[in-house]
């Protein structure tokens, strides 16, 4: 399920299913927003035999809106809590914002259920805006009697514009039974990591009066480059330059401690010299923390321009960060395909620009994408993006690669795909060319691939 707006009154939206992509949720009045122990029907076998996969992923979802006016120990995103569901899947929760300044519950409720494991669960590019009041001020980690909640990784969670990691992460979440009814199962093996790129020896400059090096100087309360001057849609501009190429992903703007001086409009631009600039993103502020995320980069400059308009406030950043990006460097990769149209459109790092069949999907076509990444790299994931038209992943795929392009063995993954953003998971891998292969027919759709991205974890 994907591009859908949801508004409830009470309790919550159930999915049962495998993909939920680039949704709204907005809860009224009580229960959570997104509950997912209702997958009865989705354990490994059922799984398996029809969807080809154990994995549920939940990518690019906005909380906007959160309130519990008479349920008092449940999040914006609950995950199972009965014997009776799927427990033990690669659940992957990617790209989600709760936006929401006020909530009145934490962000996540785990809830284990009585006896047995829950486990296996990651979350990757989380922003919370803000955490609740007390008492329910803290993230719930909840295992009754003698369960067990282990493996659960949290990567690049941000909360209130602050980076959760090892040593500050009791300050937003507590582990416990849950209040007053039964004794606490174990609780073990919670992980918090970062792409964070260290900023030391960069340099920001900037329009306004602002010292721009206030914006990486890693005070972010009482630290700030500002334009000094209300916000216009011509001329201002922050900007960094990192010293050397990087790959990256995503930056963050910061300035929650002057909640109203987010940019009302911006537009990021990335550079290589500082003088030849590609437009990345585009978009408008909306809090006090600004995160914005785009197609993997490789450069050395990257420039945030204000856009919009307000006689309110001026623009300020407290704290700039820059996320380095999962994805290997495509720099000098080739493509080959069944088609030759755009097939360097796949890696441009650009979603406006794609590779695809044009032809409508069938076996028969024997459609395929392949990459020559120029030497051996060791990956575990690649990505299919096809969000600006979404009709357009495979609707079958079949992953190979090789060390050589002549001998490719057996696939490393199959399965189908069913959301814009197809993202394939497998055992790590090394070798230097990654072969696609389409299996599906979709009579109405070509195949596009608009980005093709290569973890490295």
């Amino acid at each position: 399920m994907h591009h859908c707006f949801y508004r409830v009154q009470d309790d919550a939206y159930y999915p049962k299913g495998i993909a939920l992509s680039d949704n709204v949720l907005w809860s009224d009045a009580n229960g959570v927003s997104l509950r997912l122990s209702h997958l009865h029907q989705l354990k490994t076998a059922e799984m398996l035999k029809q969807f080809k996969t154990d994995q549920l992923r939940v990518e690019n979802i906005d909380v906007i809106f959160r309130r519990n006016l008479w349920w008092s120990n449940s999040g914006a995103i609950e995950l199972p809590s009965d014997t009776n569901t799927v427990r033990d899947q690669k659940f992957i929760f990617s790209n989600i914002n709760i936006s929401d300044p006020n909530p009145s519950n934490p962000p996540f409720n785990i809830q284990q259920g009585k006896g047995g494991v829950f486990s296996g669960t990651r979350f990757e590019n989380v922003t919370i805006a803000a955490m609740p009041s007390a008492p329910n001020d803290k993230n719930i980690l909840y295992a009754e009697a003698t369960g067990t909640i282990k493996d659960i990784a949290f990567h690049n969670l941000v909360i209130g514009g602050e980076v959760v990691t090892a040593n500050n992460w009791t300050t937003y979440f507590k582990t416990s039974k849950k209040e007053g009814t039964m004794s606490a199962g174990s609780v073990t093996d919670i992980r918090f990591t970062n792409s964070l790129l260290p900023r030391a020896g960069w340099k920001a400059t900037g329009s306004g009066s602002g010292a721009a090096g206030n914006a990486i100087d890693d005070n972010n309360t009482t630290s700030r480059w500002t334009t000094n001057a209300a916000q216009t849609k011509t001329g201002q501009y922050f900007q960094v330059d990192m010293r050397s190429n990087k790959t990256f992903d995503r930056v963050m703007l910061n300035t929650v401690t002057a909640k109203n001086e987010y940019p009302r409009g911006y537009t990021v631009l990335v550079s290589m010299n500082g003088t030849l600039w590609n437009s990345v993103a585009t978009g408008s502020g909306a809090s006090a923390v600004t995160m914005i995320t785009f197609p993997p980069q490789t450069a050395r400059y990257i420039k945030v321009e204000q856009t919009g308009r307000t006689g309110a406030s001026s623009w300020s950043i407290y704290d700039f960060h820059v996320f380095e990006s999962d994805a290997l460097n495509r720099a000098g990769w080739t493509a080959t395909g069944s088609s030759s149209s755009g097939l360097g459109n796949a890696m441009d790092g650009k979603l406006g620009t794609c590779w695809t069949t044009g032809a409508v999907q069938a076996v028969a076509l024997q459609q395929y994408f392949q990459v020559d990444m120029k030497s051996l790299k060791t990956f575990e994931r690649i990505s299919l993006d096809s969000v600006a038209s979404p009709g357009d992943f495979p609707r079958g795929y079949e992953v190979f690669v090789s060390t050589d392009g002549v001998s490719w063995g057996s696939s490393i993954a199959s399965g189908n795909g069913f959301i814009p953003v197809t993202s394939i998971t497998f055992l790590p891998q090394t070798a230097r060319y990654i072969r696609v292969n389409q299996t599906g027919s979709a009579p109405g759709n070509s195949w596009s691939i608009y980005e093709f991205n290569v973890y490295k974890r």
